[in-house]
């Protein structure tokens, strides 16, 4: 078995495991759903609209299930971040309408030390990107793609009333929000390469930020549950991979962006469960 076979195989066990632990919640088996038909319509016309342009992606043809452009792995793989990242946020119990943002920033998170690796295994490919161009070889607009991408998608999911629509409507507003908005400001800034990446992560923290300010005081303390699960074992085997892509690519400069990374992970982690904020619950009690 070669590493491709080995990471599809890999994928579809986890996907199995994620399947079994939650059975019996029926919102998590119609969010994995729905959220791969989502994963499966961005892809795709990602590929496709970006065949022949700067900064577009195709994938290895080595892999041995494709939906049409796109490896079943993948759209697996957006599909177990996005629904167990839901489950476990809704643990943190911090307010339904941070839920979005921060599905988004641990989407990234899981993206972050994962892609540089990829690529140099050639799972997939960047057009006209070498590996010393933007972040060690990928676009800046892929992590911000990440962060749209799953942001927009639960935004829509907890706004409309029939989920079945989410996934169109969200691939609409994503398309649209793209094309029209970033794309455009970035072409009339003259962004490329390593001011591409500046510009998405400052626009990033900015959202963050503002979804901080905003919705603060409305954080509650946090409980333990087993929809923690699928989480804790989908980032693992995500780590896992980067962990052993370190040894295959040895670079001090790699083992600094994963170390960095997971240090970035963990103080969102800490704050998520609250030990670096008063719970609501306390701020009464104070006063």
């Amino acid at each position: 078995m070669n590493l491709f076979n080995g990471v599809e195989v890999g994928v579809y066990a986890l996907f199995l495991l994620n399947l079994l632990l939650m059975r019996t919640q029926r919102e998590f088996i119609i969010l994995l759903a729905l959220s791969m038909l989502f994963a499966f319509l961005f892809e795709n016309s990602a590929v496709i609209l970006s065949k022949d342009s700067v900064g577009g992606y195709h994938y290895s043809d080595m892999f041995h299930f494709y939906l049409l452009h796109t490896p079943l792995f993948v759209i697996l793989s957006w599909s177990l971040i996005i629904s167990s990242t839901y489950f476990y946020l809704k643990t943190t119990r911090i307010p339904e309408r941070l839920i979005p943002v921060f599905t988004g920033l641990l989407a990234l998170m899981f993206d972050l030390s994962m892609d540089i690796f990829a690529i140099r295994f050639r799972f997939w490919f960047w057009n006209g990107y070498s590996f010393s161009d933007g972040f060690f070889g990928v676009p800046g607009n892929n992590y911000l793609g990440w962060f749209l991408v799953s942001w927009i998608f639960v935004l829509v999911y907890q706004r409309i009333r029939w989920k079945i629509l989410a996934p169109i409507i969200a691939f609409a507003l994503y398309t649209c929000v793209m094309t029209l908005i970033i794309l455009p400001v970035q072409n009339v800034l003259g962004i490329e390469y390593m001011s591409e990446l500046i510009f998405d992560l400052v626009l990033i923290v900015s959202v963050i930020l503002i979804h901080l300010i905003v919705y603060r005081k409305h954080w509650h303390k946090p409980y333990l549950s087993s929809d923690m699960i699928p989480f804790i074992i989908n980032r693992l085997a995500f780590l896992l991979f980067s962990v052993f892509s370190l040894f295959v690519f040895y670079k001090s400069v790699f083992l600094l962006v994963v170390g960095i990374m997971i240090l970035i992970e963990a103080a969102i982690y800490i704050s998520l469960h609250r030990c670096l904020y008063p719970s609501v619950d306390r701020m009464i009690d104070l006063h």
